[in-house]
């Protein structure tokens, strides 16, 4: 699918989507272009990635991004929309050290931007399959996701406490943990080299090592807030803007307890989540 062919039209669509939760979102991306706060444009020699930082001194944000003309692309503005939408949040906030988020909470931010824009994509493509796809991408996504993130920070853990290996036994570990969590239904037959450099990929694990797990906690948050969405709209927008404004004030518990989630990643919770992923899934499909 291709959602746009400009930057412009990336813009504006993402404006449209994110103006029908509140206006304040929509204000934000158009104010961050017209200050030329967004890069998001790929180019050549241009670092790979995405991020959103905050500006202090405008309290506004910078988000940098390489797009291709993907929906991959839509969903990465969004989500950085959503840090930029938390930064915005907790501008208010006088002290510096309660502005600087944990991953969970700042994670929790961004992963939940995505799911809730997704009643609105009717912005983006015009074909109602188009728009089923895109939604049934993304939660087949998550759940595949999910024992990702655990796999990596397993692998993580065991290379930076055991610094004496070989490249060979962080090879074959990485190799052993997959066999372990993978589900299984991919013939991985003549590519098993190729399956044990997978983690070689991952950015986070050279820039910013035991960074990863928080992506998990808070995509298990992020469904917690799009199921408490589909229940109540209202309710939950209004939770999502207060757990924001807390900032680091408060502990991540109190922060979850403030958006009306829990900061829970327990096998309950997480067979609860996937049952209903699995519910919204066949919703879309028999739509």
């Amino acid at each position: 699918m291709k959602p746009f062919d400009s930057i412009e039209e990336l813009v504006e669509k993402a404006s449209s989507v994110l103006g029908e939760l509140d206006p304040r979102f929509a204000e934000l991306v158009l104010q961050l272009n017209e200050r030329r706060m967004l890069d998001l444009e790929s180019r050549k020699n241009k670092s790979p990635g995405g991020f959103c930082t905050p500006l202090p001194v405008s309290e506004l944000s910078f988000i940098f991004m390489n797009a291709s003309h993907t929906h991959d692309d839509m969903l990465t503005l969004l989500h950085e929309m959503g840090h930029c939408i938390h930064n915005d949040y907790k501008s208010g906030i006088e002290l510096s050290y309660y502005r600087e988020t944990p991953m969970e909470s700042s994670e929790l931010a961004s992963m939940t931007m995505e799911l809730l824009t997704m009643d609105y994509w009717h912005h983006i493509y015009p074909d109602q399959e188009d728009i089923k796809r895109a939604k049934r991408d993304l939660l087949k996504d998550i759940i595949s996701f999910l024992p990702e993130g655990i796999k990596v920070d397993q692998f993580q853990h065991w290379m930076y406490e055991n610094p004496g290996h070989t490249q060979e036994e962080r090879m074959e570990k990485y190799l052993e943990i997959c066999e372990r969590l993978d589900p299984g239904v991919v013939n991985w037959d003549g590519y098993e080299e190729a399956r044990k450099a997978e983690w070689l990929f991952i950015l986070h694990i050279f820039e910013v090592p035991f960074y990863y797990i928080e992506y998990v906690i808070a995509q298990l948050g992020a469904l917690q807030m799009y199921k408490q969405y589909k229940q109540d709209p209202e309710a939950a927008l209004k939770n999502y803007k207060r757990a924001l404004s807390l900032g680091n004030k408060q502990s991540l518990q109190e922060v979850y307890k403030a958006a009306g989630i829990k900061f829970d990643f327990s096998p309950a919770m997480i067979k609860e989540l996937i049952a209903f992923i699995q519910d919204e899934i066949e919703e879309i499909e028999h739509a």
